[in-house]
C-alpha cells in the first residue's frame, strides 16, 4: 500500500494534486479504505478535499493548506508537510477535518516529508538545510527538536538536498539531490540513518550509496543491514 500509495502521488503531484489514503479499523487480515484526501493547488493558494470511497461522495475545500505541500496519514491524523515558503507541519483531523496543531521546521528550510518512527518521534528532510530534523509529531509545538547534520554529504553549495525519507526497520533512509541551482550536476545519495543510534551511519551508507548511487533498486524489507 505504501509504494502504490508513493507511486501514485508521485504521477499527481505535477498536475497539483496529491492523494492519501485513510485506512479504516480492521484486523490485520483485510483492512478497507474508507476516505481519500486530495490536495489540490493553482501553486498560489492550497486546499483539501476528501472523497468517502464507499460512496464515492466528494466534499471540496475541507480546510486550507500550503499551495506546495505534501500528505501523509499516521496514527489517526493526516500530516502535511507544508513545503516551499510555508516550512512547518500541519496535522489534520481526518474526521472533523480541522487542524489539531501546526508546528514551525524552521523558517527557509523547505521540509519535504516526514517519515515516523513513533508517535512521539518522526523525522523531517528539508531541501534548504543541511540538517535533517527531529521532531516530536504529537506536540503542539513538535518540540524536542534536534537536528542531524548532513553536510558531510553535501556538494559545493553545502546543502544535500534532502528531498524524501522512508523507514524500514531501524534504518531510516534519506534521498540526497545534491542539485546545485536545482540542476542535476552532482552524482545523488541516499544516506543511511540507524535510528537507534541517532546519528547516520558511514559504513552503511558508504555500502549503500554505491548500489543506490542514481538508480533506482528495489530492497528487500527483511534485508539485515547489521
Amino acid at each position: 500500500m505504501k509504494r502504490r500509495l508513493r507511486a501514485t502521488a508521485a504521477a499527481l503531484g505535477s498536475a497539483g494534486l496529491i492523494v492519501a489514503l485513510q485506512l479504516a479499523p480492521a484486523s490485520p487480515v483485510a483492512a478497507a479504505d474508507s476516505k481519500a484526501f486530495a490536495f489540490t493547488s493553482d501553486f498560489s493558494t492550497g486546499s483539501l478535499s476528501v472523497v468517502n470511497l464507499p460512496t464515492r461522495t466528494v466534499t471540496q475545500d475541507v480546510e486550507s493548506v500550503c499551495s506546495d505541500a505534501a500528505l501523509r496519514y499516521y496514527n489517526g491524523a493526516l500530516f502535511v508537510v507544508s513545503r516551499f515558503g510555508c516550512d512547518n507541519i500541519q496535522v489534520i483531523d481526518p474526521t472533523s477535518f480541522g487542524t489539531l496543531r501546526q508546528f514551525s521546521v524552521m523558517n527557509g528550510t523547505n521540509p519535504q516529508d516526514i517519515t515516523f518512527l513513533t508517535a512521539n518521534k518522526a523525522y523531517v528532510p528539508r531541501y534548504g538545510s543541511a540538517s535533517l530534523l527531529t521532531v516530536n509529531p504529537s506536540s503542539v509545538n513538535g518540540f524536542p527538536q534536534t537536528q542531524i547534520s548532513l553536510a558531510g554529504f553535501a556538494d559545493s553549495d553545502g546543502i544535500p538536498e534532502m528531498a524524501h525519507s522512508i523507514r524500514i526497520g531501524r534504518y531510516l533512509f534519506v534521498a540526497c539531490q545534491r542539485l546545485t541551482s536545482f540542476a542535476a550536476s552532482n552524482p545523488s545519495l541516499v544516506v543511511v540513518i540507524d535510528t537507534q543510534r541517532q546519528f547516520e551511519s558511514s559504513e552503511d551508507t558508504r555500502r549503500l550509496a554505491k548500489i543506490l548511487h542514481a538508480q533506482f533498486v528495489k530492497i528487500d524489507p527483511e534485508t539485515k543491514l547489521d
